[in-house]
């Protein structure tokens, strides 16, 4: 596996991992161990993601942010990026589970 598809796999994990997890929250269940996207899911994106889509906007590719949530959620030229549940709706599974993203 390349250094590419490594991150590529971490981050997809990471995103899946929270968008199921956002998901579940509606259950009783979940409401007593809520995900939090800061302590769980941001240090993950940190260390694989941001690096070419964080703050720095002289780093940033493809004019892409994972470091605001807003930007992760928001749906832009008709593309959802994350759809909170609805991991196989979201571009950015599809793109980064891509055997040629």
């Amino acid at each position: 596996m390349t250094p590419g598809a490594s991150t590529r796999a971490v981050a997809a994990a990471a995103l899946l991992a929270w968008v199921t997890l956002t998901a579940a929250a509606a259950t009783p269940r979940a409401k007593q161990m809520p995900v939090d996207f800061n302590r769980e899911i941001r240090p993950i994106l940190s260390d694989h993601c941001f690096p070419c889509h964080g703050p720095d906007e002289k780093q940033r590719k493809a004019g892409l942010r994972l470091d605001l949530k807003e930007a992760v959620f928001a749906t832009k030229d008709g593309v959802t990026l994350v759809v909170p549940g609805r991991s196989e709706a979201s571009a950015l599974i599809q793109r980064v589970t891509h055997s040629d993203p």
